[in-house]
Parts: structure tokens; C-alpha cells; sequence
């Protein structure tokens, strides 16, 4: 027996000795993540979200390393474990029992502290404390007051638990004030709000700054009245749009509508349009150092003030008329796009509106219309009648046409 617990702590001694230097390379390698995640500030934003869950998957897995390296608790006794984290064999004891249930009804929110913002140019990296582990939610915006229980208010959300959190808000305007209230929810459902803080975004330096901006990816958002014009440019700048009723857009007297933040994603709209008119647009985005660049010309058109209903029939013309011996082909044309019909009977009548008459048909919507009777008797007097729906139904007739197919 006094053997196998010799061999036992010879095993244990031995892992000690060999996993305690993985454990300190592993703590090296996450000291130059830390450094390669300032070099990397304009990608970081999915990056430093992420990161605070897998920290908190690093600690757990880190905890677990004291069965193996009896020294690693003493030097790494302030390390914080998440609270989803299992720890078998009573470890979590030795963490001060961060995981361990209680019977007792958890009614306190958790208590935000260090609330602050910092700022890079388009984007915020809003940090703060809470005094037990909980989720992170930032609220922003550029207008005063933040409003958390809008549904248009823009906000971020992270569900793992800390007590430490750090959340980016990307895609800011340049030199531009913000609004942000942050809220924590323990796992007992607790939450409490921070009081609204402000920051400004940092603004790009004009400093040899030469190059215009590059506008790409235009895009529309019709409706009755308004349209809204989007656009992204490759740097900071400013957003105006130039729109008119006729062709070519004047940049010196045409209306416009513009914002003087500096941004990379541009959206203005363009207001008090008239229903289902066409409107030219040019836009303009503008840098921090002046240099200016505009699109190309497009249009949009406004929708409806409501839907449009067709009463106009189709106008029939030049009906022509090729008679063989057993056939009668006919042609004729509509001034919109209909269906072709052909009613006919033997004799010097036809009746369209019977359901007994004989007729051919096409369902094709077009101009040009064209069909051929088969099938007919020779020397035979025939009448028929050319018949033409539009694509809401209005039905247009045709005069009746008599002729008789020529013999062998």
C-alpha cells in the first residue's frame, strides 16, 4: 500500500513538473495576443467581443490545472472563474465557492461600477464592472437621451458572464458625440442599469491627405414619399445628395439634403417626394481634408399612393387576313400587351359571347398577335371575330370578318 501511494505521488510530482511550463507558455502566448490586438484596433471589433467569452473558458480550463501543479493556485489565487465553470473534486472551494449553488433566493442586482468609453476613430470600446458575474448590454446613440426600451434604439448584447466586461461599438461617425447606458442581468435574472455616460469619437487627421474618397455600393429604399439613399465610401466623409425631376442633376442648383458627420456608411433621406414620380440623384461624399468625390447619375421612383387600377382596353388594329383551302390566318395588333382569341362559325355570323362558338387562342401577353383556324371546309363562307385581353382582364372585340376558303 505505502508503494502505490509513493508511485501515485511520483505520477502526480512528475505531471506537475511537466505541465506547469505548458501552463506558463500558454499564459506567454495570451500576453502576445494582447499585443496583436492593439496592432489589429480597426478588425477588432468582432474580435474583442468574442475574446471575453473565450477568457472565461481560458480561466475554467485554467483552474483545472491545480490537480496537476500544486504550486499554480498560490501564484494565481486572485484569478476569476466563470460561473458556468464545473470544477470536480471540491476545487471550486479553493476559489472562494464563486460556483457553488446557494439555497437561498438570489434577489440583488448586480452592482455596476468603472463605467467608461474609449474612443478610436469610428468606433468605442465601452468598459466596466460589476460586483458578480453577469451579462453585458450597451446602449447607444447620437442623440440625448438613450432610450433602452425603443426597439430603435441600436444596442449590443453579450450573454456569457463577468464580472469585467468590455464591449466595441463599431461603425461610428468620426468627430461625433455618443450616448451610452450599459445594463448587466446576473443568472438569477437580476439586472440594473449604469447612468447615461457621453464620449466623442476621434476624427481622422488631414495631414497629406490627397486622395478623394471612393463611393461604392449605392443603394435605394423606395416608398411613397421618401426615398433613402445608402452608399459606403473607403475612408471618412461626409454624405449630401443632389436630386431633381429631369435629367442631368445640376450640382449648383439642384436640392439636396446632406450631413456633415464624417462616416464610412452613409445613409440620407431624401424627403416630401411626389407619389409614383421618377427622381434623378447624384451623391457627394466629402473627407476631413476637403477632397471631394460624386457618383455617376441614377434614378429612383417613388411608389404609388396606392394601387392602380386598370379600366383601359386594349385597342385593336391592322387585322389582316390569309385564306387557303383549309386554314384562315390572322393577324392584328394591340397597343398593349394582350391575349389573342379568334371566334368564328360557318355562315355570316358568330356569336363571341356563346360558349358553343369554335375558337383558337393564345394566353401570351404581347403586341403582335397572330393565329390560324385549321381545319376548315373548302369553298366555305367563314366569320370570325379577333378577340384581345389585357393583364387585368379588360377585353377588347374586334369586327366580325367574313371570307370563304378557296377550293383545291
Amino acid at each position: 500500500m505505502k508503494n502505490f501511494i509513493k508511485t501515485a505521488i511520483g505520477i502526480l510530482m512528475t505531471g506537475s513538473l511537466i505541465l506547469s511550463p505548458a501552463f506558463a507558455l500558454a499564459k506567454n502566448k495570451e500576453a502576445k495576443n494582447e499585443k496583436n490586438e492593439v496592432k489589429t484596433s480597426m478588425k477588432i471589433e468582432r474580435n474583442d467581443n468574442d475574446n471575453q467569452g473565450n477568457n472565461n473558458k481560458k480561466s475554467c480550463k485554467q483552474a483545472w490545472g491545480h490537480l496537476f501543479a500544486f504550486g499554480w493556485l498560490k501564484k494565481h489565487n486572485a484569478i476569476e472563474i466563470d460561473a458556468d465553470c464545473f470544477l470536480p473534486f471540491g476545487i471550486s472551494k479553493k476559489f472562494g465557492n464563486q460556483n457553488h449553488a446557494s439555497t437561498t433566493p438570489d434577489t440583488i442586482a448586480p452592482v455596476i461600477t468603472n463605467l467608461a468609453a474609449n474612443t478610436r476613430i469610428g468606433e468605442a470600446v465601452i468598459t466596466w464592472n460589476t460586483d458578480e458575474n453577469s451579462d453585458s448590454t450597451v446602449y447607444f446613440s447620437a442623440t440625448n437621451v438613450v432610450n433602452t426600451n425603443s426597439s430603435s434604439t441600436p444596442v449590443i448584447q453579450r450573454n456569457d458572464r463577468t464580472k469585467n466586461h468590455r464591449v466595441v461599438i463599431g461603425n461610428l461617425s468620426a468627430g461625433t458625440t455618443y450616448y451610452v447606458i450599459v445594463k448587466s442581468k446576473d443568472k438569477s435574472g437580476n439586472s440594473t442599469n449604469s447612468s447615461q455616460i457621453s464620449f466623442v469619437t476621434k476624427t481622422p487627421s488631414p495631414v497629406g491627405d490627397s486622395n478623394n474618397p471612393t463611393i461604392q455600393s449605392i443603394v435605394g429604399v423606395v416608398s411613397t414619399s421618401t426615398i433613402k439613399i445608402g452608399w459606403k465610401t473607403n475612408e471618412f466623409a461626409t454624405s449630401k445628395v443632389y436630386y431633381s425631376l429631369t435629367s442631368p442633376v445640376s450640382t449648383s442648383s439642384s436640392n439636396f439634403v446632406e450631413s456633415s458627420s464624417l462616416t464610412q456608411t452613409h445613409l440620407v433621406n431624401v424627403p416630401n417626394l411626389a407619389n409614383g414620380t421618377k427622381y434623378f440623384f447624384v451623391v457627394e461624399s466629402k473627407d476631413i481634408a476637403n477632397n471631394v468625390t460624386r457618383s455617376n447619375e441614377f434614378s429612383f421612383t417613388t411608389q404609388g399612393s396606392g394601387p392602380v387600377v386598370d379600366t383601359t382596353f386594349p385597342a385593336i388594329t391592322n387585322i389582316v387576313t390569309t385564306v387557303s383551302s383549309t386554314t384562315i390566318n390572322v393577324t392584328w395588333n394591340t397597343n398593349e400587351t394582350a391575349t389573342s382569341k379568334i371566334y368564328y362559325n360557318v355562315g355570316a355570323t358568330v356569336d363571341p359571347n356563346s360558349t358553343t362558338t369554335p375558337f383558337v387562342s393564345d394566353n401570351t401577353l404581347v403586341l403582335s398577335h397572330n393565329l390560324t383556324i385549321p381545319s376548315l371546309a373548302t369553298s366555305t363562307q367563314y366569320t370570325f371575330v379577333v378577340e384581345s385581353k389585357d393583364g387585368t382582364g379588360n377585353r377588347t372585340l374586334g369586327p366580325s370578318v367574313t371570307t370563304t376558303t378557296s377550293a383545291l
